[in-house]
């Protein structure tokens, strides 16, 4: 959430005992990873939430690098993880994908505009 370490953790309980729930309800195999979908991200919030304390100096180094870290790399992972899907059907920006004059290689000079 980014506002404050107490939202993160209120943030990260609440979306947490809803993963619970949602774990809780599930009735086939294949929705696991969906149930616990909330579960990651409430793990992320109170990491978060840690990353504050060490910021302000609430906690202790080693606890403060352990949960930055930790959130550096869950960035990571959320960045490679997503590209994939975000990039499926769209595009990849090569020379067959779009003409020269889709690119705006041959508008011709700008007129009106110095």
């Amino acid at each position: 959430m980014c506002f404050s370490a107490e939202a993160d953790l209120v943030t990260g309980i609440a979306v947490g005992a809803v993963g619970i729930d949602a774990l809780c309800h599930v009735r086939k195999r294949h929705q696991i990873p969906l149930a616990a979908t909330p579960l990651l991200l409430a793990v992320h919030e109170i990491d978060e939430s840690f990353v504050w304390w060490g910021l302000r100096g609430q906690v202790s180094l080693p606890i403060e690098h352990a949960a930055f870290l930790g959130a550096i790399r869950n960035a990571r992972r959320r960045d490679q993880s997503a590209s994939p899907q975000l990039d499926e059907g769209f595009p990849r920006g090569g020379h067959d994908d779009v003409s020269g004059a889709a690119r705006g290689r041959h508008r011709g000079p700008r007129r009106g505009v110095h």
